[in-house]
């Protein structure tokens, strides 16, 4: 039995688990930071692998900046894409970190569909911190919600086939 009074031991407990909680607690503007990072390096890795088409002039590339709202994150802006094929175009945006089950969602929309681009890691059992470490972005068409596809290069150049409708 503990020597502590009732009111000893509740005080004690609330301040351990405080202490717990701001340990655990997501620091914001990091996460702002961390986010706009991991976009701005994958829009990046984009332009990079559809430069040869772009030097030569067979897809245009126009880069702008949208405003996001969210409420843990309030009002940022980021870097979208609009690669055009010719007459038709192949648009990259930003949607939000927040959200259930990713680090963040970008949408991709061509003529011929949508789909997203998730980050997120395999291990939910490991500390924020170190999950952010392993988030990596995946592909996830509308019609294969539950199937993930690892974004690579191979696979974004896919991705704009398919939405492209090229070969069809």
């Amino acid at each position: 039995m503990s020597t502590l009074s009732f009111d000893e031991q509740i005080r004690q407990h609330i301040k351990a688990q405080t202490a717990i909680q701001s340990e655990q607690a997501i620091d914001w503007n990091n996460r702002l930071v961390w986010w706009r990072l991991k976009v701005e390096e994958l829009l990046s890795h984009m332009k990079q692998w559809l430069s040869p088409l772009i030097a030569d002039g067979t897809i245009r590339m126009h880069q702008d900046r949208i405003q996001i709202s969210e409420e843990m994150l309030g009002s940022y802006e980021l870097p979208h894409l609009i690669f055009t094929f010719g007459s038709v175009a192949l648009r990259i945006k930003p949607v939000g970190s927040v959200i259930i089950g990713a680090f963040g969602r970008i949408d991709v929309e061509g003529p011929q569909g949508k789909a997203m681009l998730i980050l997120v890691t395999d291990d939910d059992d490991a500390p924020p911190a170190q999950r952010r470490e392993q988030a990596k972005w995946f592909i996830a068409y509308p019609e294969q919600r539950q199937k993930l596809f690892e974004l690579d290069e191979g696979a974004f150049k896919q991705l704009v086939v398919d939405l492209m409708g090229v070969g069809d």
